[in-house]
C-alpha cells in the first residue's frame, strides 16, 4: 500500500485520500503472505453499510497456516466498530493455529479483542491498541494450539488524550486456556494509559503461563478495579522489570502460590489501594516507593520473599508495609508463652528476634521454620529480671536446628519475662 489512512473524526471509517484502505476482512491461510503500509476497516460504517446486510467481521484474521508460516504484517492500521452499542465480539489481528510471523508496526482500533496472540514464534514489533472494549491485547493457549515463544518490542495501550472516544480501552490478558500452557513471552515495553488495567488473568484461566519477561511496565490513569498487573497463581518464572505506576486502582499484585517472581525497581503511587500486594516464598524484587497510595504502600500478602528493607514510602492511607515474613514455626514449647509481643521476623536474610516471652520450664523456647535457619550456632541478646529484681543478661542462642535455645532460663524466677532483641543471618 501507500501508507496508513487516517481515521476519521467521529471513529466510524478510514479516510479516503490518506492512504490505502481494503474495505472488508481480510482471511489468510497461506504461507508467505505479506502485508504492508495500508488501513483495513471493518468499522461501524463499512460493516453497516458496504456489506449486503449489517455484518461484523475480523479485521485481519491469519488462522490455520501452519508451521514456518513465514508471515509478515508492518505498518498496518485496523479499525473495527467503535461505536456500535451491540458491541460485537470481533477481533483486529488474529493470529492463530501458526508459527513464524515477523512484526513491524501494527495500530488496532477498536472491537472486543485487539491484537490478538494465539501462535508461536512471533518477533519483533510494536502494537499500539486502543478502543477496545473487551481486551486491547491476548495472549492465549488453548486446545487448539500453544501461545509460546513470542517476543515483541513493544505493546502500547490507550491514548494519551481519551476525549471523544466512548469507552475506556480494555487492558491486556492472558488466558491458559483448556490446561494449556502459555510459554516464553518477552515484551520489551508495555505503556498503559488511560485504560482500565493492564495485564491480568482472564477468568477461565486454568493452565500455567511461564517464562514472561517484561523489561519496562509503565501504568498513568488506569482505573477497573483490579490492579493495573496481576500475576497469579498459575504463573512460574516472570520478570517484571523498572517499572512506573501512577494513579491507578492499585500497582502491581503477586499471588501468593507464583513461584520465581522477580519485580525490578521501580515505584507505584497515588493509587486506590495499595501500591503494591506482594506474596510468594520464591518472590525477589528490587529497590520499591509506594507513596500516597489509598490503603497500603505495600500489601504483604505471605511467603518469605518480601524485603521491606528495600520499600521506602512517606505517606500512605494506612501503613507502609500491612506485614512481615516470620520464621516462627507453631506456638512456644515447654511452658513458655508468648506476651503478644515476641516476633522472629525475616528482612532479606536477616531474621530479628524481637519482643518478649513468659518464662517456660525447658531452655528450648521456640523453633523456627527450616528456610530460615542459621548456618551456626548464633547469641541473641537477652536479658530479664532475677529473683532479687536485679536486671540481668540471659544467655540465649538461635541453634543451626532452628531452636530458640534459652540456656539461662532458670536465672529468671518463674513467672518471669524474658527480652530478646537480636538478629542472625539465615544459611
Amino acid at each position: 500500500g501507500a501508507g496508513m489512512p487516517q481515521l476519521s473524526s467521529d471513529k466510524r471509517y478510514l479516510m479516503d485520500g490518506t492512504g490505502t484502505i481494503i474495505q472488508g476482512t481480510i482471511k489468510n491461510q497461506a504461507k508467505g503472505f505479506k502485508i504492508f503500509n495500508l488501513g483495513i476497516d471493518v468499522g461501524d460504517y463499512v460493516s453497516q453499510n458496504v456489506y449486503p446486510s449489517v455484518t461484523y467481521e475480523d479485521g485481519l484474521q491469519h488462522y490455520g497456516a501452519g508451521s514456518n508460516a513465514n508471515l509478515e504484517i508492518n505498518n498496518v492500521k485496523l479499525l473495527n466498530t467503535v461505536t456500535d452499542p451491540s458491541k460485537p465480539g470481533t477481533h483486529s489481528l488474529l493470529l492463530e493455529q501458526l508459527s513464524g510471523v515477523k512484526l513491524g508496526y501494527v495500530e488496532c482500533i477498536g472491537g472486543f479483542h485487539g491484537f490478538t496472540v494465539k501462535c508461536q514464534g512471533l518477533q519483533g514489533g510494536i502494537a499500539h491498541c486502543y478502543g477496545q472494549y473487551g481486551d486491547a491485547f491476548i495472549f492465549k493457549s488453548d486446545s487448539g494450539g500453544a501461545c509460546a515463544d513470542n517476543y515483541m518490542e513493544r505493546i502500547a495501550v490507550g491514548l494519551y488524550d481519551n476525549s471523544g472516544w466512548p469507552d475506556v480501552t480494555m487492558g491486556g490478558i492472558y488466558d491458559a486456556h483448556d490446561n494449556v500452557t502459555i510459554d516464553r513471552i518477552g515484551i520489551g515495553e508495555l505503556i498503559v494509559q488511560n485504560a482500565s488495567w493492564g495485564l491480568i488473568p482472564s477468568d477461565a484461566n486454568t493452565g500455567f503461563i511461564t517464562n514472561v519477561s517484561i523489561g519496562r511496565y509503565s501504568a498513568f490513569n488506569v482505573y477497573g478495579n483490579y490492579y493495573s498487573l496481576t500475576i497469579d497463581n498459575k504463573c512460574v518464572g516472570w520478570t517484571i522489570g523498572e517499572h512506573r505506576i501512577s494513579n491507578a486502582s492499585g500497582g502491581i499484585r503477586v499471588h501468593p502460590d507464583s513461584v520465581e517472581i522477580n519485580i525490578g525497581t521501580g515505584s507505584s503511587k497515588g493509587n486506590t489501594k495499595s501500591g503494591y500486594a506482594l506474596g510468594g516464598n520464591s518472590l525477589t524484587h528490587g529497590k520499591l516507593f509506594a507513596n500516597e497510595n489509598g490503603e497500603a504502600g505495600v500489601d504483604y500478602l505471605g511467603g518469605l520473599g518480601l524485603d521491606a528493607s528495600l520499600i521506602n514510602g512517606y505517606i500512605n492511607g494506612t501503613v507502609l508495609i500491612s506485614g512481615y515474613p516470620g520464621v516462627k514455626d507453631g506456638n512456644p514449647l515447654n511452658g513458655w508463652a508468648d506476651t503478644g509481643a515476641f516476633d522472629m521476623i525475616l528482612t532479606g536474610k536477616t531474621v530479628q528476634v524481637t519482643g518478649s516471652l513468659t518464662r517456660g520450664t525447658a531452655a528450648v523456647a521456640y523453633n523456627t521454620i527450616s528456610a530460615c535457619r542459621p548456618i551456626k550456632r548464633v547469641p541473641i541478646p537477652a536479658w530479664g529480671v532475677s529473683a532479687s529484681s536485679t536486671m540481668i543478661p540471659v544467655e540465649c542462642y538461635i541453634e543451626t536446628n532452628g531452636q530458640l535455645n534459652v540456656a539461662g532460663f532458670a536465672s529468671i524466677p518463674v513467672g518471669g519475662t524474658v527480652n530478646f532483641n537480636g538478629n542472625y543471618l539465615t544459611k
